[in-house]
């Protein structure tokens, strides 16, 4: 369960992450009344069901899931499976400016959308 202020940053977040959200054809979030909490679903459109869900704890964690999904997108439009650091500079720059109008509107995640162009220690 959320507090006021944790589920208005959550909503908040989600407003900015909505038009990534609507185009991709493999995510969406639900609200759950039982559990009083978002929880993010993960869908096999082709098989008409869902692959997984994780529950929303913070907006942080939003953020977190949806730039990984955009340097996964990168990733895969460069014909590459390995993780963002691991990048080409085009790649990286790639990335930094699909996620350009989502960092803008939350800069208190900038850090963790540039956590994925450095090496996992």
């Amino acid at each position: 369960m959320y507090t006021d202020q944790q589920k208005c940053e959550i909503e908040r977040v989600f407003a900015v992450f909505k038009p990534y959200i609507d185009q991709a054809d493999f995510l969406e979030y639900v609200w759950s009344p039982k559990m009083q909490q978002y929880v993010f679903l993960f869908l096999d459109i082709p098989r008409g069901s869902i692959e997984e869900s994780e529950p929303v704890d913070t907006a942080a964690m939003i953020c977190d899931r949806i730039y990984n999904e955009i340097g996964n997108d990168v990733m895969l439009d460069a014909d590459k499976e390995c993780p963002l650091c691991l990048a080409s500079e085009r790649e990286k720059a790639e990335y930094l400016r699909r996620i350009q109008p989502y960092d803008d509107q939350l800069p208190a995640y900038h850090n963790i959308a540039m956590q994925l162009l450095e090496p996992q220690k």
